[in-house]
């Protein structure tokens, strides 16, 4: 993105909206934030890998929205802890795994599609999925017997707000009949980690550039160039206002 004006160049960097502080994770082995503690930036699938296993008494997130699950591959009762909350746990000593919730979904067939069916047959008639659905609602919680991941990787779990047992979707797979999981499933969602949606622009630097000190910018218009995905953003910027754009 650039504006230019005579020999001024005002180059105008946006970054996407993840270009905030990298999530942060802090998990203390006693109450009220005591004890032996160790910090995580990121998915954790397994916590005996940095030693962490079944220890957690409480929680700071320090940056980030997180969750925390009793069993390993974020399966099992989900704790969610909220950007900023020191919390204790709500099952102490009973957590096996951990991650960020750091996506921005959006409606998207092209970035991803679930289609399930209370049938045992997809042909027979689907409900068609974009975005995250905590509570999948009367018509269709504990009634859907086949899926298909048209687009991304999904996640289905047993129980409303993503908890309970969890179930992976990849993308490209179709399952006619879920054994063990028929009429078990009450919410679902992308999984964030392969998750390839996009988010809007923000406006994060503005610079001038101007060897003579003696011209002002003009804002000529916004260009986006290339492809942008997760992390990353997409749309037109607004125009910086005259006391940005020029010193």
């Amino acid at each position: 993105m650039f504006v230019t004006a005579a020999t001024t160049l005002l180059a105008l960097i946006a970054g996407g909206v993840f270009a905030a502080d990298e999530p942060k994770l802090i998990m203390y082995d006693n109450s009220n934030q005591g004890g032996t503690a160790v910090t995580i930036i990121g998915p954790i699938d397994n916590l005996i890998d940095i030693n962490f296993n079944d220890r957690t008494g409480s929680v700071w997130a320090v940056t980030g929205d997180w969750e925390l699950y009793r069993e390993t591959a974020y399966r099992g009762d989900r704790f969610f802890v909220e950007e900023g909350q020191k919390l204790n746990a709500r099952n102490s000593n009973s957590y096996s795994s951990a991650r960020p919730i750091n996506c921005r979904y959006i409606s998207d067939p092209t970035t991803a599609k679930l289609r399930v069916s209370t049938s045992s047959h997809l042909p027979y008639g689907t409900t068609e999925y974009l975005t995250p659905q905590k509570d999948l609602g009367a018509n269709m919680r504990n009634k859907i017997t086949s899926v298909v991941a048209d687009k991304g990787d999904w996640e289905m779990y047993e129980w409303t707000g993503y908890q309970g047992t969890r179930l992976v979707i990849k993308e490209g797979e179709t399952i006619d009949h879920l054994d063990g999981w028929s009429n078990k499933v009450s919410s679902l969602r992308p999984i964030c980690e392969t998750y390839k949606g996009k988010s809007k622009c923000a406006l994060s630097k503005i610079e001038v550039l101007d060897k003579e000190g003696d011209l002002e910018p003009k804002y000529t218009g916004t260009e986006i160039i290339g492809s942008q995905s997760s992390g990353s953003c997409y749309g037109a910027e607004q125009p910086p206002t005259k006391s940005q754009s020029h010193r």
